[in-house]
C-alpha cells in the first residue's frame, strides 16, 4: 500500500530522507569501502553498474527475511555480479556497519539543510528585533501579565534560541560506523577504516560503537533542541495570532473546512506538532541505547531506525517551515502596545508596586 504522508503535513519538505535515499546511501558506503579497500576501476565500475539495478521495492520484499535493509539489497545486487565480484562485495562488513553509517550520511545531510534555514529564520528574526526594538507589548508569566516588555526582545530571543541551536547541531559528531561482525574489527585494518572514513568525509572514532550508542544519542539531543525551539515560535505565535489578541499573524493562513472565513496559524501548528512529537523520538533512542546489550543489540537497534530517520524529517520540515514563518510574520505593533497599555488602573498598580522593589515576594 502507497504511503503519500496523508498523516504528516509538512514532511514533504524533508526530501532526502524515503527509502531510495537510504538504499542510495547504502551504496555509497560499500563502494566506498571497496575502494578503501584496493578495488581496481574495473571493479568498481561493475559494482556501480550493478547498483543501478537495484529496485527498492524489490528490497521491501526480502525485509523480513533478513531483519534489514541491507541484506536483501546485497542479494538483488549480487545477482548481476560475477562470482569474483559479489564475493569482493561487503567483505569484512557487517549491516550495522553498513545501516549506521548511511544513517549517519542522511542525519549530515538533514543537519546541513536545517541549519541553513535556521540561520535564515535567525536573520529574519534579527530584522524584525531591530525594527520593533522599543514597540510595547505586555510580558506574561504563567498565563498572566506580568511587566511592560517589548516586541524587539521577544524577537531577538526567539533568534538565539535559533542560533544556540544551529550551533548544537554543527557541533554534533557524526562518526564511521565500523567494527564488523562482532564489532571487533577484527576483518577490518586501521588503513582501510581510515581510508574508508576519508572517502565518505566521515571521521573515524576510536573505538567502534555498535552498543555504545552515543552518536545516536548526540544525533537526537541536537535534533531535538532545533526542534524545541521552533515549537517555543510557533507556541508564540500561535497564541498572539488569537482571533482577540491578534499582535502577530502568519503571512498566508490555513484554511479551515468548515469556517471558510477562518485563517488557522498552520506553520505554527505544526511547529508545536513536532516539537511535541520529537520528545518521543528522543525518548526511543535513549531507551535503545540503554538496552543495547552484548556486541549486537537484539531489537533496540532495530528500534532506533524509524525514530532516527522520523526525527530527522521532523528537523527538516521544523526548520523549513519556520523560516518561512520567521520571514513572513505579519506584526500589528500598535495592537501589542495597545494590549500593554490596557491593564487595568488597579493592575497596573499592583504590578508598578511589585516592581519598584517595595514587595519582592511575589514574582
Amino acid at each position: 500500500m502507497a504511503d503519500h504522508g496523508f498523516l504528516s503535513p509538512g514532511f514533504a519538505r524533508a526530501d532526502g530522507l524515503d527509502d531510495d535515499h537510504l538504499a542510495k546511501a547504502m551504496v555509497d558506503v560499500e563502494l566506498a569501502w571497496a575502494t578503501a579497500t584496493g578495488a581496481d576501476s574495473a571493479r568498481l565500475d561493475r559494482l556501480r553498474d550493478a547498483a543501478a539495478k537495484i529496485d527498492p521495492s524489490e528490497v521491501a520484499g526480502g525485509l523480513e527475511t533478513g531483519g534489514n535493509a541491507l541484506i536483501p539489497l546485497l542479494a538483488q545486487w549480487r545477482r548481476t555480479l560475477d562470482d569474483a565480484d559479489a564475493r569482493a562485495l561487503h567483505t569484512g562488513l557487517t549491516s550495522q556497519d553498513v545501516i549506521d553509517t548511511a544513517l549517519v550520511l542522511l542525519t549530515r545531510d538533514a543537519f546541513a539543510t536545517a541549519q541553513a534555514d535556521l540561520a535564515d529564520a535567525a536573520t529574519a528574526l534579527d530584522g524584525l528585533a531591530a525594527e520593533f526594538a522599543h514597540a510595547p507589548a505586555a510580558a506574561h508569566t504563567l498565563g498572566q501579565a506580568a511587566e511592560g516588555t517589548t516586541l524587539g526582545l521577544r524577537f531577538a530571543q526567539w533568534a538565539a534560541g535559533l542560533r544556540r541551536a544551529d550551533d548544537a547541531l554543527g557541533r554534533a559528531e557524526l562518526p564511521l560506523a565500523f567494527g564488523g561482525a562482532a564489532g571487533t574489527a577484527r576483518t577490518q585494518s586501521a588503513g582501510d577504516v581510515a581510508r574508508w572514513g576519508a572517502a565518505l568525509g566521515l571521521a573515524v572514532p576510536g573505538l567502534p560503537w555498535h552498543t555504545s550508542r552515543w552518536p545516536v544519542l548526540r544525533i537526537g539531543a541536537a535534533a531535538g533542541e532545533a526542534i524545541a525551539a521552533l515549537g517555543k515560535i510557533g507556541g508564540d505565535v500561535f497564541t498572539a495570532s488569537r482571533t482577540e489578541i491578534a499582535e502577530l499573524a502568519e503571512p498566508t493562513g490555513g484554511t479551515s473546512s468548515a469556517m471558510p472565513h477562518k485563517q488557522n496559524p498552520v506553520r505554527s501548528i505544526l511547529l508545536r506538532r513536532s516539537a511535541i512529537a520529537a520528545p518521543g523520538l528522543t525518548s526511543t533512542l535513549s531507551v535503545a541505547a540503554g538496552l543495547a546489550e552484548d556486541e549486537r543489540p537484539a531489537g533496540a537497534w532495530h528500534a532506533e531506525w524509524e525514530a532516527w530517520r522520523t526525527l530527522l524529517r521532523h528537523l527538516r520540515t521544523a526548520a523549513s517551515i519556520g523560516a518561512e514563518l520567521c520571514a513572513g510574520l505579519v506584526v500589528d505593533a500598535d495592537r501589542a502596545a495597545a494590549h500593554s497599555a490596557g491593564l487595568t488602573p488597579p493592575d497596573q498598580a499592583r504590578i508598578a508596586q511589585l516592581m519598584d522593589g517595595k514587595d519582592n515576594t511575589r514574582r
